[in-house]
């Protein structure tokens, strides 16, 4: 090992010790007993001379370090009044960041407030510790308090409800690196009653008061619409506000971080900033601090968000490096960046926006050189090669996370960083320059903001006409851990090529690194099973998912809400199955009061829904013109494959050789259906009725069943039912997502946890 990339190699091992601590749940006293054992291990190793051992066993320290950073983390989580949770009372809080708006007919603002005091209904006052979310009713034109307001408000303090489902952004470490609580949810716009600057946020208050100045500054000159994306480019900020189709463009074509501040900003800043500098014949010694300082003040301006934090990190490292002549140490940046960032929170690992930041980073850092050697090998232009180079090198680290949390691959990105990007850059740098002049000369400032105008407009207009183009954005799965095994692998010895083939052992180890990587992949591709039987998390709402490989069947029953997460969860799950058409769509909108909200927007096959449900479903079938759309009260159907499909007007029983699948929807047994050697069952309760019918039960006998249910009292008999029955069950809420997976002999049952591991795995002969 090289001593000069040591401070990566141990960001890398403090990254494990936090993941390992997680995972495992690492007790804070072991984490620090293993800390002093290495450490001193370590120290007799260099005493001895043993320098090699030394090396190994402080990268085994800085991961036990990294485990008892995560415990210590732990204890100020516990810390928290977590135990508030349901109480209700008038809270004094702070709000600590810029309100978030969410326009539309049922419009609100949500703030991040940090609470101090809760009063009780009886008078008595408690000290509260955590952050909440306040919630409140909002429409256009509405006034928004600033941070830094000490508010008061009386109302339930809620907790959140973190659905436990595969593939998608980690929500529930996010909220706990933020040090939030609860929420709370208010219904006339002024029940969160301003109590005037409280002084704990000052530095947040004046950088929305900068914004807020520039903006106004800035909107005689440019259309609101634009103006809004120039806002989001400047500052990143609420996507919401962005206009219709820009966010999903952006996303389409792969430089949606453009709207979010990060390295590519504090990167181009410092870039214009050294070019001023020579201009203006400035000595490195003078333009290198000023750069550091102008990097931290825009972080600031932007909101200390985790790219913005690890950006800015890097910058001054990099600035540093230029300043002391080490300008080729982009590693040793980085991972010192990543370093620092790990150390002040933890937690930083588990969200996604830090994973794709440093992961962009390091693949810049690492392949955009040999990427612009290759392409050397074609006719381009330079320009066309730094570009190509650029966005492949961007990409390259970055594929698995993309697939696990968004399940999409945009296919144009190259073409976008090209030549959308670049022009894009040109707008930041004119916005910054004109945000300056707006304090200075608003004349020139309105003049280059004219220009960004017209500019923006031929940019947003030619993203579009990208994003439109057939298949700018491909559907794929997530990887399985073994593919993701073999990806990163495969890249890392591409990238070391010359390393592994100057020595044959070296060689030889590559190939047989790759060899065991490829077998990995080879057993868990014949080990998928044939069959999958699977209930996902969707809160109020319920649905079960039948998929054989060549066909894929969904149940679903509306919540009846009016505003349905389950629709969100269902389609992330499906996507990250790597299920992109749905054959048969079996619906339940009886629940619903009025037109349901739901409608997946997923290519469908058949629909068949409840009879007299043609108006709750109206949304759901206007969306799916191409699918034939059928209402059965009682039928008995053959499908393409030999399955047939039976219904009582309430659920659905499925038969398919030696295999059935109950979809209990509340009827009673269909006792005209013969049922073969394996049953599985789906359901969960109605409000506060029972779901499990005995004597469907009786008739149907399951070998196992995924229980929809909630947290009623009914909902807790039921399970009790398939407990004292010996009938292995999995209930969502509980559990989270249940999978039932059909390997040719028996059932093997997997149950969700959010960290990703196993938490129940059991056969069902």
């Amino acid at each position: 090992m090289r001593n000069k990339y040591l401070i990566a190699w141990g960001a890398a091992a403090l990254a494990l010790g936090i993941w390992l601590a997680d995972a495992a749940a690492v007790p804070l006293p072991a984490a620090g007993g293993a800390c002093v054992l290495f450490l001193l291990l370590g120290g007799a190793a260099v005493l001895t001379g043993r320098r090699g051992a030394a090396w190994g066993l402080c990268l085994l320290f800085l991961c036990a370090a990294g485990a008892a950073r995560m415990g210590l983390d732990q204890l100020a989580w516990e810390g928290m009044s977590q135990r508030l949770v349901g109480a209700s009372g008038t809270f004094s809080a702070v709000i600590a960041s810029e309100g978030e708006t969410r326009p539309g007919p049922e419009g609100y603002v949500r703030y991040a407030a940090e609470a101090s005091s809760l009063r009780y209904d009886d008078g008595s006052v408690h000290s509260v510790r955590g952050t909440v979310y306040l919630y409140a009713p909002w429409k256009e034109g509405d006034a928004v308090l600033p941070p830094d307001t000490a508010v008061t408000v009386t109302g339930k303090l809620s907790p959140f409800r973190f659905y436990q489902n595969p593939g998608k952004m980690d929500l529930e470490h996010r909220y706990r690196s933020r040090r939030l609580i609860g929420r709370m949810y208010t219904k006339e716009p002024g029940a969160i009653c301003a109590e005037g600057k409280a002084g704990a946020y000052p530095l947040e208050a004046a950088a929305l008061r900068v914004r807020e100045t520039v903006r106004q500054s800035f909107a005689p000159y440019m259309d609101p619409a634009r103006l809004t994306v120039l806002m989001t480019l400047l500052f990143g900020g609420h996507y919401e506000a962005l206009p219709e189709g820009v966010l999903e463009g952006f996303t389409a074509t792969g430089i949606v971080h453009i709207l979010s501040v990060s390295g590519s900003h504090v990167a181009l800043l410092f870039g214009f900033l050294c070019l001023l500098g020579r201009w203006l014949r400035l000595s490195e010694k003078v333009t290198l601090p000023l750069a550091a300082l102008a990097i931290l003040a825009y972080a600031a301006l932007a909101g200390f968000v985790p790219p913005v934090v690890r950006a800015s990190i890097m910058g001054v490292l990099s600035v540093a490096a230029l300043f002391f002549s080490r300008e080729r140490e982009a590693v040793l940046a980085l991972a010192a960046a990543v370093f620092v960032m790990l150390l002040w929170d933890p937690l930083y690992l588990f969200d996604v926006s830090f994973q794709l930041s440093v992961g962009a980073s390091a693949g810049i850092v690492l392949f955009y050189r040999p990427l612009f050697a290759l392409l050397g090998r074609v006719r381009l232009f330079r320009w066309v090669r730094e570009g190509t180079a650029l966005a492949l090198s961007a990409q390259l680290l970055t594929v698995p996370v993309v697939l696990y949390d968004f399940h999409r691959l945009p296919l144009y990105f190259a073409l976008s960083n090209l030549f959308v990007t670049p022009l894009l850059e040109w707008a930041i740098i004119a916005g910054l320059l004109a945000a300056l002049f707006s304090f200075l000369f608003l004349p020139l400032a309105g003049g280059l903001l004219q220009g960004t105008d017209y500019l923006l407009w031929a940019v947003l207009r030619g993203n579009a006409l990208l994003a439109s183009l057939p298949h700018a954005s491909v559907s794929v799965g997530a990887m399985a851990p073994a593919e993701s095994a073999l990806y990163y692998g495969a890249v890392f010895l591409a990238r070391t090529v010359s390393w592994w083939r100057a020595n044959r052992r070296r060689a030889a180890g590559a190939a047989a690194l790759l060899g065991g990587l490829l077998l990995a992949c080879g057993v868990s591709y014949a080990r998928r099973p044939l069959m999958e039987f699977f209930m996902p998390d969707l809160g109020p709402a319920r649905a079960a998912v039948l998929t054989d490989g060549s066909r894929t069947v969904v149940w679903y029953r509306d919540s009846g809400l009016p505003y349905d997460i389950g629709e969100r969860e269902l389609r992330s799950v499906l996507e990250y199955k790597g299920l992109f058409h749905v054959d048969l769509f079996l619906g339940d909108f009886r629940k619903s009061r009025g037109a349901s909200p739901f409608t997946l927007s997923l290519p469908i096959g058949e629909i068949w829904l409840a009879e007299g449900t043609a108006d709750e479903a109206a949304a759901f079938t206007a969306g799916h013109p191409e699918s034939r759309v059928r209402f059965f009260r009682r039928a008995r159907l053959t499908l393409t494959g030999g399955m047939t499909a039976a219904s009582d007007g309430a659920g659905w029983c499925l038969v398919n050789g030696d295999h059935a699948w109950l979809l209990d929807g509340g009827g009673g047994p269909m006792e005209d259906v013969a049922l073969p050697t394996h049953r599985l069952w789906a359901g969960g309760a109605e409000s506060f009725r029972q779901a499990v019918n005995r004597d469907t039960m009786k008739w149907f006998r399951p070998e196992a069943a995924l229980y929809g249910g909630n947290a009623t009292e009914a909902a807790g008999e039921d399970r009790d039912y398939f407990l004292l029955s010996g009938i292995p069950v999995g209930d969502p809420s509980l559990d989270g997502m249940v999978t039932l997976a059909w390997d040719g002999e028996v059932w093997t049952m997997e149950k969700y946890s959010p960290s990703g591991l196993t938490d129940d795995f059991f056969s069902i002969p």
